[in-house]
């Protein structure tokens, strides 16, 4: 169980790290991607757009950028979330077979096909709610960029941007 504890944290925290940083890409992505699609431009001019955005109103940018990470970050952190009761049945599996050949059964097939079941339960539970919760998450990236970019928008015709 102390490598499983370990492993468990060091997932945890690859998943903290790797999230974080993804999330920082997507949301400049995000919307380099919106402005290219709302004013019909080039990939690079919107890129150029963006970045004269975040010059002239570098702190819109940084909360832009902060709120859809923590909205990101929550609902991925609760999406990976779904999983870990089949890892945990896994790991549970992986542990009683080990005692059961330790002890010497070597007919372990009985033995893990109620393992693997639950584990199959609980793998298509997790892709069910997250299918759900896909639809609500996409509603909102998109809603939240779209008046993120039409606030850019106002923010350059205001500035002179143009």
């Amino acid at each position: 169980m102390d490598g499983f504890i370990e492993l468990l944290i060091l997932y945890i925290v690859l998943i903290i790290v790797v999230t974080i940083a993804s999330i920082l890409v997507e949301s400049v992505i995000d919307a380099v991607f919106a402005i290219q699609f709302e004013r019909k431009s080039s990939l690079r001019e919107a890129a150029r757009i963006f970045i004269r955005y975040c010059r002239a109103d570098s702190a819109f940018m940084i909360e832009y950028m902060i709120i859809k990470q923590v909205v990101d970050t929550v609902l991925m952190t609760l999406v990976m979330a779904l999983y870990l009761p089949a890892v945990y049945e896994g790991i549970a599996m992986l542990q009683s077979l080990i005692v059961s050949v330790s002890a010497g059964n070597r007919d372990v097939m009985g033995l893990a096909m109620p393992w693997l079941a639950a584990i199959a339960i609980l793998m298509l539970l997790a892709i069910l709610v997250t299918g759900l919760l896909s639809a609500p998450m996409a509603a909102f990236y998109g809603y939240y960029t779209e008046e993120s970019i039409r606030a850019m928008d106002h923010l350059e015709l205001k500035d002179g941007l143009e």
